[in-house]
């Protein structure tokens, strides 16, 4: 009867687990979501924007067909993260260059100008 009961346990341990995907997995993932025309640009949060600023820049890119993920955990910096103990930047990575290499950078920073605007037009 224990040993029942302690294979029930571990089976249904083992199947709640999800399966990690590596580096090369996301990348991957990241290739075929880009293709398939699923974009997210993934933008690390400046403590100098404020929320509504977030707001307008999530609308201009939505009218791009983007979705934005902002990011706090892994802020850019002069030291690489660490991708074996967060494999998840491999995909934010590849899918923010893939978007960058269609659109440029400039078009992303046009975009962060134009929300700022908007947000200092609204608040007069």
């Amino acid at each position: 009867m224990k040993f029942c009961f302690l294979l029930s346990v571990f089976l249904l341990i083992c199947s709640c687990q999800k399966k990690k995907l590596t580096c090369e997995e996301l990348r991957e993932k990241a290739k075929n979501d880009f293709k398939n025309n699923k974009l997210t640009y993934f933008e690390h949060i400046k403590l100098s924007d404020s929320i509504d600023i977030r707001k307008e820049f999530r609308q201009l890119l939505n009218k791009n067909n983007i979705k934005v993920v902002f990011d706090t955990i892994s802020p850019p910096g002069c030291i690489p993260a660490d991708k074996s103990s967060k494999p998840e930047i491999c995909y934010q990575e590849m899918m923010n260059n893939n978007l960058h290499a269609q659109f440029g950078h400039h078009f992303f920073d046009s975009i962060r100008i134009e929300a700022k605007n908007e947000h200092l037009k609204n608040l007069k």
